[in-house]
């Protein structure tokens, strides 16, 4: 007997949130009801996307421009979360022209009040990625969604995304960055004074523009509070700056030797 099919489509649609899109595709051959269900799931998950070349790049993007146009042309105009995570064989392929495809996902993904945004980028030859230590652009838009709760980013550039009046996160609880770049200490310090709610933060090699501008704003780190902070993991960045800010925390993990090692590598570098 069919005992999940006589569910309502509400939680159908619920139950095919925790699985990858690909997968709530695949349903779609269970039966005539299911054929739609797949188009008014509230998430989009793109997970486990490894590109080789060019052609693999160009079929994905054809591929989740098709699933947009789909939960479009059923009505569904909405995302709760969308969740993307690509691996690309070779740095440059990270940086073709075909890439802002990805820029206009987020922008779509802002517009229907997205909630959760997890961008997943790396390079499977991690060694050539940090030689020549150049990220991608993250997308401007991200940082005008106000409907933000959760935000997860790997491998990014944040750059100029705070020339305009930044308002804030005011429903962000959980950020994790993990290899992000950013142009300025300053903003660094403007992104987390946005997120007056935050619970969750989780900071792993954050790397920025210079060492001056990071000795720049020391004494405006150093007295900002994280109040609603009940957890923090911090690796890759120099503690210094962290102690006095985090200091009403429940939970605290600090990585001392990889956050000095992290930073005096910078130091090196820059």
């Amino acid at each position: 007997m069919d005992r999940i099919g006589t569910f309502p489509d509400e939680i159908l649609t619920h139950i095919l949130s925790f699985v990858p899109t690909t997968q709530a595709i695949a349903t779609s051959i269970l039966s005539k009801r299911w054929i739609h269900l797949w188009r008014h799931v509230p998430l989009l998950h793109f997970s486990d996307t490894r590109l080789k070349n060019l052609a693999d790049n160009y079929r994905f993007n054809e591929f989740v421009y098709k699933i947009i146009l789909s939960r479009e042309a059923a009505g569904n105009h909405s995302i709760n979360g969308f969740f993307l995570d690509i691996e690309y064989f070779y740095p440059k392929l990270a940086f073709c022209p075909s890439n802002p495809n990805i820029t206009n996902w987020v922008d779509y993904a802002v517009e229907c009040n997205v909630q959760h945004l997890d961008l997943y980028l790396d390079v499977l030859r991690n060694v050539d990625k940090h030689r020549n230590r150049k990220f991608p652009k993250l997308p401007f838009s991200v940082f005008n969604c106000r409907t933000l709760v959760s935000l997860k980013l790997h491998w990014f550039h944040v750059k100029e995304c705070f020339s305009f009046d930044f308002v804030g996160f005011p429903s962000l609880k959980v950020l994790h960055l993990k290899e992000i770049y950013f142009d300025e200490y300053e903003e660094f310090i403007l992104l987390l004074a946005g997120c007056p709610v935050l619970e969750d933060l989780d900071v792993f090699d954050v790397n920025f523009g210079g060492l001056e501008t990071l000795l720049e704003f020391d004494n405006v780190f150093k007295s900002s509070s994280l109040s609603n902070l009940t957890t923090a993991y911090i690796r890759g960045c120099c503690c210094d700056f962290w102690l006095k800010a985090l200091s009403n925390l429940k939970f605290l993990n600090i990585d001392f030797l990889k956050a000095m090692f992290m930073w005096w590598n910078g130091v090196l570098n820059n």
